[in-house]
């Protein structure tokens, strides 16, 4: 090519391809999430919890104590000492649970709700 056929009118109507600049686009910085921060702590009541298995086992404890009595009174010494110890037994279960079940809490974050088990 010559100089002369660069400069022409012909050379002049030849399109270009138009370059893509990139256009820098901004990201949204999301603020990071507010530290998690203890709102409630309960404290779980078993008696309101578990009404019917505290009632059942408070009556079968007494009942078994009771009727245990009652049965060593009447000379049933074998029948006796076993409802005795079913009433003991039922007793100790129960305790140790309600000790389990104080330790239980429920904590409420602004974030989540966490179960605590005992």
């Amino acid at each position: 090519m010559t100089p002369t056929t660069l400069n022409s009118p012909a050379a002049a109507a030849v399109p270009v391809a138009a370059v893509a600049v990139p256009v820098p686009v901004e990201h949204p910085v999301t603020p990071p999430p507010p530290e998690e921060r203890e709102l409630y702590r309960f404290h779980t009541t078993m008696g309101r919890r578990y009404p019917v298995r505290c009632a059942a086992y408070l009556l079968l404890t007494l009942a078994g104590l009771a009727t245990g009595v009652w049965a060593l009174s009447q000379d049933h010494l074998t029948f006796g000492l076993v409802l005795i110890g079913v009433g003991i037994f039922l007793g100790a279960r129960f305790a140790f649970w309600a000790a389990k079940m104080g330790a239980t809490s429920l904590i409420v974050t602004n974030r989540r709700v966490i179960p605590r088990p005992g």
